[in-house]
């Protein structure tokens, strides 16, 4: 581009953006086709359970889930679409069976329903989670579950230009949140039944639109679908064992993974914070200590900025730290646990919640932090509350010793490496890799990890090496969080 005139240089390097996206998302359409024909009713009639994940007010998944739809497809065709003007509300009084919830949702109710049914940050097992809650509540059964945050919606409306609603104001990018937000709150001020009606009117328009797209519309939309699938703004399951079993291959199931390395997860739920993570913004700091004799401490270090631009309600978040199975915590700080008053009570005639007891192993509690130790998905899980108040930081730490060694024989970086080394030709090396999943519905996040090797020991290189610092103890990796990272070293003696 250096010869081209400097006027038309900005719209080739878009045009470059866009045949670079469009090749990767032709790449991603080949191989789902034969699965995606099968789901989009090419034989037969599909439904779908649509949910919409808000990320102002973050749950396991994504976000809390105000609204859903039922979304019937058949030839490929989108033959019915169904939003409940009332939301996901209108089926608490519904459900026919009362079971209780997971402990820290005693905050806001002491029964578990459909609309903090996204407890588990593992995709599937929540949307089989919202399959039981829907169909107990008098809904049909579906053929699987769609979820999509506020995030997505907002790219839609950008791939496709504005939303003219009934009343002729318009929908844009920018103004979605706040347009929403203002209509819902209008209506509640006029005692609607219908508070989210926005929603209803909103979907099947830009449904509509996105039907019938020009070339440009197209290739932004392509874009959109192929960013959103990449940082979960979009999570698919289906109860088709072939097509799950694709969607699980690329990736796209919204499933925990169950790397060889070391691992960590992150997962924030605003529970009874209202939507102030909107107004949130941070940064996560990991910290992995490679001792003399190869094992690993980690520190992870959670940092909250609450703006108060919107919201003036305390962000009130019970964090999880998904770390490898066998993990034993050292000491935590930063804290707060809400006051006992404001829990529910249990009530007597709950049942015992078996799909809850499957994937929630109880260990314990450290007694003095107060953590909550539990096993799930193959992992241990470390869980404790955080309040971010507004226009103040809060600042939460665990340290932990992983059960992984590096000096371990399959750790070493490659086999003709350890004979030379058993030989005395070059030095012993290792590598150690950490495999840090992103939270669907995370903004405005950051991701530090820094690895801290022994004295005796020096970094030779890194993967990724984009965004990475050198410095005396070993390296670190810092960048956006916005999808999944994965950051390794190799090192040799001295």
């Amino acid at each position: 581009t250096n010869s081209l005139p400097q006027e038309i240089v900005p719209k080739i390097e878009q045009l470059r953006d866009v045949v670079t996206a469009s090749r990767k998302d032709l790449a991603l359409f080949i191989q789902l086709t034969p699965s995606l024909l099968d789901a989009l009713g090419a034989k037969t009639t599909k439904r779908y359970l649509l949910v919409f994940q808000n990320s102002a007010e973050l749950r396991a998944t994504g976000g809390f889930i105000g609204s859903f739809g039922l979304l019937d497809i058949d030839r490929g065709e989108v033959a019915n679409l169904e939003i409940p003007s009332g939301g996901s509300y209108d089926l608490q009084g519904q459900l026919d069976t009362h079971t209780e919830p997971p402990r820290p949702l005693y905050l806001v109710n002491n029964r578990w329903e459909f609309q903090d049914a996204n407890w588990y940050p593992d995709f599937p097992t929540s949307a089989q989670n919202l399959m039981w809650f829907y169909e107990h509540s008098g809904g049909p059964s579906v053929d699987g579950v769609v979820a999509i945050t506020d995030k997505f919606v907002r790219e839609l409306i950008g791939a496709v230009g504005p939303i003219t609603l009934d009343d002729g104001s318009e929908v844009t990018k920018d103004n979605f949140n706040q347009i929403t937000s203002a209509t819902i709150e209008a209506l509640r001020k006029k005692n609607s039944e219908s508070p989210k009606g926005i929603l209803s009117e909103l979907g099947p328009i830009l449904l509509d639109t996105i039907k019938h797209p020009s070339i440009s519309q197209s290739l932004a939309l392509g874009k959109a679908f192929n960013s959103a699938l990449s940082q979960g703004d979009i999570q698919i399951y289906s109860t088709d064992e072939v097509l799950q079993d694709t969607l699980t291959r690329l990736g796209l199931d919204g499933g925990l993974h169950n790397p060889e390395q070391d691992y960590l997860h992150v997962n924030i739920s605003n529970i009874g914070g209202e939507k102030s993570d909107a107004d949130l913004t941070g940064r996560i700091e990991h910290q992995a200590w490679i001792e003399p004799d190869g094992q690993v401490v980690n520190t992870v270090t959670i940092i909250r900025t609450h703006s108060g631009e919107n919201s003036t309600a305390n962000n009130i978040s019970y964090i999880r730290a998904y770390v490898p199975k066998g993990s034993t915590i050292m000491e935590a700080a930063g804290f707060t646990f809400p006051s006992e008053s404001e829990f529910h009570a249990p009530l007597e005639y709950t049942e015992f919640n078996q799909h809850l007891s499957e994937h929630e192993i109880e260990i314990g509690y450290d007694q003095e932090t107060g953590t909550r130790i539990t096993e799930e998905f193959g992992k241990t899980v470390f869980g404790n509350w955080v309040i971010t108040r507004p226009h103040q930081t809060s600042v939460a730490r665990i340290t932990y010793r992983s059960p992984i060694r590096v000096f371990e024989p399959d750790r070493i970086y490659h086999p003709l490496r350890q004979l030379t080394a058993n030989l005395g030709l070059t030095n012993p090396s290792w590598r150690y890799s950490v495999f840090i999943e992103h939270q669907p519905g995370i903004n405005d996040m950051q991701i530090q990890s820094h690895v801290i090797v022994p004295p005796s020991w020096r970094t030779m290189f890194t993967t990724p090496r984009q965004n990475v610092q050198q410095y005396s103890d070993g390296v670190k990796l810092e960048q956006e969080f916005s999808g999944d990272v994965f950051f390794g070293i190799t090192a040799e003696q001295k």
